[in-house]
Parts: structure tokens; sequence; C-alpha cells
């Protein structure tokens, strides 16, 4: 049984992003329509008793909802075998986050639930940013899956705020709207790697490797 809280209470509880990639019909069209590997991404805390708590924005459900990650994540592997998912944690030691920044990740997640609709007009804006670089409407109120979280690990709406834990935006992505769950994916796994800034708005790209040679 999942830990219930009707107030955020990290309690030294630990934030992860996951990616997921499904074969249905939703799946299929949001891979398409953003052109990546992944489907969907979520946000996820780790809760005092070891369950842990998901925030995600589901096109189906039409609503940032929250739910038992175990059984989220069970119930979508069966239902396909070609089903994948990947769970990315974002570790204490290596991002430097405290309680109150936990704390205000879940205070914005658990007000999106109450306030936030998932923007299908937003998902199919993204497919025209994606291919001709026309302008996404920007909106806070109607948010898709990768956005959510973006915003959520940033600390909130406003955009030029510095992250309270990472900025998933990069030098394509510039904003919260733009963010697919390929790019965050892409941009998650540079910060935690360590080629990354958790901070910078533009990826920082790899230009050395002591394990190869100089001319490399």
């Amino acid at each position: 049984m999942i830990f219930e809280f009707t107030t955020p209470t990290p309690l030294q509880s630990e934030l992860f992003v996951y990616v997921m990639r499904t074969y249905d019909f939703v799946g299929n069209s949001i891979a398409a329509i953003t052109d990546g590997a992944w489907s969907h991404t979520g946000l996820g805390v780790r809760l005092p008793d070891n369950n842990a708590r998901v925030y995600e924005a589901i096109l189906a459900d039409n609503a940032i909802d929250r739910r038992d990650a175990r059984q989220r994540f069970s119930a979508m592997l069966t239902d396909d075998s070609r089903n994948r998912l990947c769970v990315i944690p974002l570790e204490r030691c290596l991002l430097g986050y405290n309680d109150a920044d936990v704390l205000k990740v879940l205070t914005y997640a658990d007000s999106c639930v109450k306030d936030v609709t998932y923007g299908t007009c937003q998902l199919l804006s993204m497919a025209l940013a994606q291919r001709f670089g026309i302008p996404v409407p920007q909106s806070t109120v109607k948010q898709v899956c990768s956005e959510f979280v973006s915003r959520a690990l940033g600390g909130g709406d406003d955009e030029s705020a510095a992250p309270v834990i990472c900025d998933l935006r990069d030098d394509r992505h510039t904003s919260y709207d733009l963010v697919t769950p390929d790019s965050g994916f892409r941009r998650t796994l540079a910060i935690v790697s360590g080629y990354g800034k958790a901070t910078a708005l533009h990826f920082d790209r790899l230009v050395s490797c002591p394990i190869l040679p100089a001319d490399h």
C-alpha cells in the first residue's frame, strides 16, 4: 500500500525521472508526433517506506495524476511485451538538492493534479515545432508529460528562475513547452553522467575523454 500524504512530506525522499515506450495507439502516435524513441515520461518520488509515487500527465486521462509506481510500471510492462521502461534516479549526492527542494517540486506537482489538464493541442503543436520551428502556444494549465516533468524539476512555471533540481531544456528545446520525452531523456542522462550541468540551459557537449588518446 503506497504511503499517502495530503501535504508533501519529503523526509529524505529521492526523486527520479522515468521514460516509457508503449506500443498502443497513444504510444505510437506520441512517438511519431515527437519524432522520438520514447512516448512518455514522468516524475517519481521514493517515499520513506520504500514505496514510490509517480506523477504524470496522461493523454487518455486528460489530467495530471499520481499513482503507485509499482502498479503503474507492472501494468505497463505486462500489457505488451514490446513495451519498455527506463528509470533514472536523481541522486542527492550528485545534484545537491535537499528536503526543501523536494518540497517545492512536490508542492508544484500536487498543485498540477488539481489545476492542470493534458494539453492535446500542445502535443500537436510540438510536431510543428519539431519539424518547422513553429512556436508552441505557451500554457501553464495545459501540459504534456515531458513539459510537466521539466516544469516540476525546474521548480514551477517561472522559466527565468534557477531550476530547483535540474533543467531539462537544451539548446534546441529552449522552453518547457518544447521538451519532448526524448530530449528530456537525453538531457537527464547528460546531467547524471556528469557531462551536463544541472542548472545550465545549454547542453554541455563532451569535448575530451580521459580514456581516449588526445588526438580523438
